[in-house]
């Protein structure tokens, strides 16, 4: 009787673990699928790309050729039903955001990497942003895509020259509560400074000059969220009647606070006739 009692328990803990597994998978599988709704649909399954506006065409066809790696599809997809979801217009108003995605590709020559980058940043803005941060984010990547200007009216522009750059959505990996300690070694003493210190002989070393123009800078803190990360380039200031040149800077866009924030460089008066060597400030 007894014998009979354990092999009913452990058959009952056997099924409590097969039971526990099954609403694991079907818990994982709800999560990895998702709800395409009609307007999203029309969209990535057009048979015809006619009825769309111009700016549509490339990327349904990118999207149904698998012209995108499956990465880019599906952050692309999420984009749409996240703008669907905001009672975004997608079937109308979203042309400078899908003609954007053709002018990162065919103009601005980005890779695969490049595209999943700017496809994660575009799904995070149209989950994360409120209408209004919506808008500017649209209107600014496409902006730059198109002519690599962060800022553009009619009268004045900020632009990228000569640049490596690219556009994501950057997050930290450390979880929430942890600390994070920055540990600075020490500098090397030996015994017979420390010596003349005691006595009050120490005499510091001349240090080296260092050239200002070569002089290594800090690497740049990583800003965080969606942002144009300026690997190393050329920022034009032009307005109607002046423009301005930094050379060699670095440093990131953020789309949230409409704010470049940056390091380095080189700012010359040649254009006053002054000669380059001879005013030029880093």
């Amino acid at each position: 009787m007894r014998t009979n009692m354990l092999k009913g328990i452990k058959l009952s803990f056997l099924l409590v673990l097969i039971s526990l597994q099954s609403v694991y998978a079907q818990t994982e599988a709800e999560k990895d699928s998702l709800v395409i709704p009609p307007n999203v649909k029309m969209i990535v399954e057009a048979e015809d790309v006619s009825i769309f506006p111009l700016e549509y065409h490339f990327f349904i066809e990118s999207y149904k050729n698998n012209q995108f790696t499956a990465i880019t599809k599906d952050r692309l997809l999420r984009a749409l039903i996240a703008l669907d979801q905001k009672k975004v217009r997608i079937r109308y108003d979203i042309k400078e955001l899908l003609d954007g995605l053709k002018y990162a590709k065919e103009e601005r020559n980005f890779s695969s990497e490049d595209m999943e980058n700017l496809a994660y940043s575009i799904q995070k803005a149209a989950e994360d942003y409120d209408r209004i941060k919506l808008n500017y984010y649209i209107e600014t990547l496409y902006t730059f895509l198109k002519d690599q200007a962060i800022y553009k009216d009619r009268y004045q522009s900020i632009s990228f020259r000569n640049a490596e750059y690219e556009v994501k959505f950057a997050e930290d990996n450390y979880a929430q509560g942890d600390v994070i300690v920055y540990q600075q070694p020490a500098e090397e003493v030996d015994i017979e400074t420390l010596k003349a210190q005691a006595r009050g002989e120490y005499v510091e070393p001349e240090k080296k000059a260092t050239n200002p123009f070569t002089e290594p800078m800090m690497e740049m803190y990583q800003e965080m969220g969606s942002i144009i990360h300026l690997k190393r380039g050329d920022i034009i200031l032009a307005s109607q009647t002046d423009t301005f040149e930094i050379i060699g800077t670095e440093g990131f866009f953020l789309f949230d606070q409409k704010l470049f924030r940056g390091q380095d460089g080189f700012v010359d008066w040649s254009e006053f006739g002054q000669p380059k060597e001879a005013m030029q400030v880093r």
